[in-house]
């Protein structure tokens, strides 16, 4: 085994320090402003939601199976086990797209986990 990575959905709360520390990466759900998506991570947060306190329109998408599959496969590729940490599913069906990813890689790379 190569060891491990750690891996979250946007929905955690990881500050900065947490993900430096521990080289952990975030599976960003998908955000929008006005209907149109919003490119922003870690400190954008801040503009995102200035943006709702102004008025704009905000929602928000959970990650489907493609960017699942595409996000834990290089890890898979580099011979690592993932930590996933998720919202849970009363919340996001986000947990459900890296469950399906997760069983659609299992059969490629037998020997490396995403738990």
């Amino acid at each position: 085994m190569g060891g491990f990575i750690i891996t979250a959905d946007s929905c955690s709360d990881f500050n900065e320090h947490f993900k430096e520390k521990y080289d952990a990466r975030i599976l960003s759900l998908h955000c929008f402003l006005n209907e149109k998506p919003f490119e922003g991570e870690g400190n954008d947060l801040k503009k995102f939601y200035n943006s709702m306190r102004n008025g704009v329109s905000a929602s928000t998408s959970m990650v489907n199976v493609k960017d699942a599959r595409t996000f834990f496969e290089g890890f898979l590729k580099a011979g690592l086990d993932v930590i996933h940490i998720a919202c849970p599913p009363f919340i996001s069906g986000t947990i459900e797209s890296c469950r399906t990813a997760e069983a659609e890689l299992r059969a490629d790379y037998p020997e490396n986990k995403v738990r």
